[in-house]
């Protein structure tokens, strides 16, 4: 065992109450280091049925004890009574004497009917949480001010005996489980992010296996708690880290992983990027990159050919310019030509219509008697 993890083990130890044979098994991980600030995010679909807390949440370690020492904690809850929302919470104060500041926030799909993207930024002038990477909420100054201990960060899947917040529980509605795809961590580094943003990724885990340098996992409880928390309810598989919540005995996953089907990155009219040269040689930026100069026409019939070209009886000396060459299938007059995402829009329309005649292998049209001067030669 590493030293890192060896103190943090021990740290833990002090101050949680350890396992007490209750009649049911949960799961916390917890990140083995503190930091000071960041931005962290989780791809997840999270476990709820009523009477139980499925979370992401970050947390000053020993925040719990009865000597003075502030509370230092930033949630993000699924409450088991209703998966269509989670609560967002700052928690400040001494333990004993907590101050809250409970909102919530709905999400369609629910959280345990598709995986969704949270997120929390902590800076030392504000607190933010993120679904999906659109703001859902944001405080400045209060109890972000109070905020002034590291924390590390946490996800756990447990059930609460109090049902005023959660819900009554039904063990029969057991097992229940918390996927999550990936964890990402920004430093926060002001203006010196990306594009002058303000965090700058530190690391990210896929969970292909599991990091024991990284993550540790809860083998206690703690009061107001039904379950005992528990190394046997947490797995790597498929790629995706999983915490249970199971009758005690049962600790086990034999159910199917499911399938988070990310959406790709959304390119923005910002992100197109210029070619270094002008040259009349460059290749076309909405064409895609082989590893040599012939490109190859897809052959199936099952899809729209993406070289497929709407010819306008327009000169193409008129037609919009896209990174610095004419654009060959928007026609002129037709959308501002300034508008990279405009154009990139009415382009996708237009493939999706026939043409017909015979086009060289760059997906120009070419006069069928000189054919015979193209390597390749085809109708569409």
């Amino acid at each position: 065992m590493n030293f890192k993890k060896a103190v943090a083990l021990l740290a833990m130890t002090a101050v949680t109450v350890m396992a007490q044979n209750k009649a049911y098994s949960g799961a916390e991980l917890y990140s083995l280091d503190e930091w000071m600030y960041g931005k962290y995010e989780a791809r997840m679909m999270m476990g709820a049925t009523s009477g139980t807390v499925s979370s992401m949440f970050l947390y000053a370690n020993g925040s719990e004890k009865t000597d003075g020492r502030p509370w230092v904690e930033i949630d993000i809850e699924v409450l088991g009574k209703n998966p269509g929302s989670f609560q967002s919470n700052i928690i400040t104060g001494k333990a004993g004497a907590q101050v809250t500041s409970e909102k919530h926030h709905s999400v369609n799909p629910a959280t345990t009917a598709a995986f969704h993207t949270y997120g929390l930024e902590w800076t030392p002038d504000y607190v933010r949480w993120t679904l999906d990477g659109v703001e859902v909420r944001k405080d400045v100054g209060g109890q972000v001010a109070n905020l002034t201990k590291a924390q590390g960060i946490r996800f756990n899947l447990w059930s609460s005996e109090s049902e005023a917040w959660v819900g009554s529980f039904n063990e029969n509605n057991l097992p229940i489980f918390q996927f999550i795809n990936w964890v990402k961590r920004y430093k926060y580094t002001p203006g010196q992010g990306p594009n002058g943003s303000d965090f700058t990724l530190d690391w990210t885990d896929d969970f292909d296996t599991f990091d024991g340098s990284r993550w540790g996992k809860g083998d206690w409880t703690f009061e107001g708690n039904r379950v005992d928390l528990t190394d046997k309810n947490i797995y790597s598989k498929e790629g995706m880290l999983i915490l249970a919540l199971t009758k005690k005995g049962q600790e086990m996953f034999n159910g199917q992983v499911p399938k988070d089907n990310e959406p790709a990155p959304v390119v923005s009219s910002s992100s197109i990027q210029q070619p270094a040269s002008s040259s009349s040689q460059q290749q076309n930026p909405w064409q895609p990159q082989s590893s040599n100069s012939q490109q190859v026409a897809p052959t199936s019939s099952s899809s729209v050919n993406p070289w497929e070209q709407q010819i306008s009886s327009s000169s193409q000396n008129d037609a919009p310019v896209i990174g610095g060459q004419v654009d060959p299938i928007v026609g002129p007059g037709t959308v501002d030509p300034n508008n990279p995402q405009a154009i990139m829009e009415l382009r996708g329309k237009q493939l999706q219509h026939k043409s017909r005649g015979t086009f060289n292998a760059k997906g120009e049209r070419v006069n069928k008697a000189n054919a015979s001067r193209y390597r390749i030669d085809f109708n569409l």
